[in-house]
């Protein structure tokens, strides 16, 4: 389905030394490639509203919309589970997220081993959940909760958890984002991937935790309370988005854990609860035409080079905008204008 990156510089060479325009450099290609990636990529999302709106016979093959929903398939991922950051119901989205989707929050069906209901959560406008939270009818709750944009990677869950330490009533606690004081503390070795507790509640809290949400709850170095510090400083234990990878303990007080602690000692840690899923659609990643040199020459290396991510009817595409961005540059009037007139073509026979 990816279109081979050599195959697009070859014949962005090919056109433009037959134009008599130059060499065009690896580095100068690396650079036109992903910008011609992104914005063939950021059209599509134009070209789905447009599509949207038009009539189209209901045909199997030759619908718009199908194939635009064909296009982007690569770049959905479905049902991630994300953790929150802190008990204020903050969450850190995946790092490479373009667009978000629908939020839904986990939640087993009371009284049914296995059954998760998975109830939307809806996302309200910064300016206006101020409004919200100060009336009682209209305040989220765990069974109608709702979640603002604080940047473009980071959303806060209503209803929000209250900071509560050393309690082992917190399994009384319901709804998204949960964020608990594990109960007591925990030791680590170096190396390790298991660490033992001091309070034996903590394993019917896990086993809960694990039930109430269908997916493994992450731990988090209680030195930071966050799962975004640095793995260098001298006071963690743990590596981000380290998960207790069974649903109870193994042995009386000891947890497994997905990464080995980075050094030894006792701290406290917090139990990030798995109960919200997220879909979005991610970002391409960044094409890259890597190239060793023999005798002065570049030549292509396959197997440290990055291939475009984009469907493959999109090769004469990219190969256009890459001629295009190449003739602004060099400010060449005629490349520029090749470029651009077969791009004209090509996105008019899409849209037809």
């Amino acid at each position: 389905m990816a279109v081979n990156i050599d195959t697009v510089y070859q014949k962005v060479l090919a056109t433009a030394n037959k134009e008599q325009r130059g060499y065009i450099t690896p580095q100068e290609f690396n650079l036109y490639a992903d910008q011609a990636q992104m914005d063939i990529f950021e059209r599509y999302f134009h070209d789905i509203r447009q599509a949207e709106t038009r009539m189209e016979t209901n045909t199997e093959f030759s619908s718009s919309l199908d194939m635009l929903e064909e296009k982007l398939s690569v770049f959905r991922v479905n049902d991630q589970v994300v953790y929150p950051d802190s008990h204020d119901g903050t969450i850190t989205l995946p790092e490479d997220l373009h667009r978000l989707g629908s939020v839904v929050y986990c939640k087993r069906e009371q009284g049914g081993y296995g059954k998760y209901l998975n109830i939307e959560v809806e996302e309200i406008d910064k300016k206006d959940i101020g409004y919200l939270l100060n009336t009682i009818h209209t305040t989220p709750t765990a069974r109608r909760p709702a979640f603002i944009r604080l940047t473009n990677n980071k959303i806060k869950i209503y209803p929000s958890h209250p900071e509560v330490y050393g309690s082992d009533t917190l399994i009384s606690y319901d709804g998204p984002a949960q964020f608990f004081n594990l109960l007591g503390t925990l030791s680590f070795s170096n190396g390790s991937t298991s660490a033992t507790y001091t309070d034996s509640n903590n394993e019917g809290l896990i086993m809960q935790y694990y039930l109430d949400s269908g997916h493994m709850p992450s731990i988090v170095d209680g030195s930071k309370n966050t799962n975004s510090y640095s793995v260098t400083s001298s006071n963690v234990y743990l590596s981000p988005d380290t998960l207790i990878v069974a649903p109870f303990p193994t042995s009386t007080g000891v947890l497994t854990l997905s990464k080995p602690a980075i050094q030894t000692g006792t701290t406290t840690v917090f139990i990030a609860v798995g109960n919200v899923k997220c879909n979005y659609i991610k970002k391409p990643l960044t094409p890259s035409w890597s190239y060793v040199e023999i005798n002065g020459a570049a030549l292509h290396n396959p197997g440290s080079s990055i291939d475009f991510q984009l469907h493959a009817s999109e090769e004469s595409a990219l190969v256009a905008r890459v001629l295009q961005l190449a003739g602004i540059t060099l400010k060449d009037n005629n490349l520029l204008q090749i470029a651009s007139a077969e791009e004209g073509k090509i996105i008019q026979n899409q849209k037809q």
